[in-house]
Order: structure tokens, then sequence, then C-alpha cells
């Protein structure tokens, strides 16, 4: 059963709830591969042809078995060590308007974590991320019904409004995210108690 860690992050006096979902395992094996994605090339006519891009994405499955014997499959599109024996906890993130994302993996084995690529942005989009998104994409559609009447010095003004509101939502985002981090980090000792059992079970 997974454990959870309800919390609350105070942003601009905004109280914005959130909960960390951490499922915890000894690692029984892992399988990686790496994926080669290609994009670009072709071209429809007049002489040119699009550069051809790739890029090698690795996929990792990483199978656990918790305390009560109960097999889990994850799969991960980072690279990250992690061995069988080792107890690792998917820290999953659920805000208040999004399912629940991966956010960390923390290897209790090796008392380090990774920041999963999902992050905050999509994991724990709050309702301030959704309003200056909202007044993003609206300044977007009004210039774009402006661009039909008026001439492009007109748009300047609305323009400059839409990435001023770019930015703060970027900045927004990043420190919900860095307060996140932190209360991850007093969240460790925590889920280090939980897996004592784990690093004693005979699943190890």
């Amino acid at each position: 059963m997974p454990t959870s860690y309800p919390f609350e992050v105070n942003f601009k006096k905004n109280k914005i709830p959130m909960e960390f979902i951490v499922h915890s395992g000894v690692v029984i094996g892992t399988d990686q591969r790496s994926d080669t994605i290609v994009s670009g090339g072709g071209g429809q006519g007049g002489g040119y042809v699009p550069p051809t891009t790739s890029r090698v994405r690795i996929a990792r499955d990483i199978y656990t078995r918790d305390i009560k014997g109960k097999e889990r499959n994850l799969r991960i599109y980072k690279d990250i060590p992690v061995r069988a024996g080792q107890v690792i906890h998917e820290v999953w993130l659920k805000g208040s308007l999004k399912d629940p994302v991966l956010y960390s993996i923390y290897n209790s084995t090796l008392e380090k974590w990774w920041l999963m690529d999902s992050g905050v942005p999509c994991g724990a989009a709050s309702s301030i991320s959704h309003k200056w998104t909202a007044l993003s994409i609206s300044m977007i559609v009004i210039m774009i019904i402006l661009g039909m009447h008026f001439p492009f010095e007109f748009l300047l003004f609305p323009l400059m409004i839409g990435v001023f509101i770019a930015i703060k939502n970027a900045d927004s985002l990043k420190r919900i995210d860095e307060l996140v981090q932190q209360y991850l980090r007093e969240c460790i000792p925590e889920i280090d108690k939980s897996a004592a059992s784990l690093h004693a079970s005979p699943t190890s």
C-alpha cells in the first residue's frame, strides 16, 4: 500500500493543497534499452529538404516487491543508477487539479533522489498557474483577432502583455517547484523510517 504525505504550499498568500503518494519496494530486477527517435527529412517540393535529426531516449523498467510481497513495474525514461536488492521509493505528486505524476525517485539504499522530467508544471498545477495560463491563451486569441483588422504596431502592447504573463507563469511554477522540493527533503526521514522494514525483510 502506498504512503500518503499531504501538505500545503504557501505561495503569494495562497495555500495550495498537494500530496506525495509514495510506493516503496525492494528492486528485484531492471531492464534498460535505448530508442532512437528520428524526425525531419522528407520535403514537399520546392527543392527544400528539412534536416533530419535524431535523439536517443533511454527507457528503463524497474521491478519492485513491497513488504507484503506484491510486485510492481515502473517504466521511466531517465538513466538512474539502480540494481537488484536496493530499496527505492516512487514519489508521485498530486495537485489540486491534476492526477498524480511521477515527481521523484528516492533510493534509500544510496540515500539519493532524482527529479523526473514531469515535475510541478504538469503534476501539481494549481489554480494560480491555471489562472496565468488562461490569461496567456486569452491574450494570444485577442492578438489573432486584432491582427485581422489592425496593423502590427497596434499589436505591440498586447504582445508585450502576453510575454509578461508567460514569464510570470514560468516564475510562479519555478517557485512552487522549489517549495515542493523543500518539502520532499523534509519528508525523506519519514520515508526512511518506512523503509526500515524493507531493508530488513526477506524480499531484499
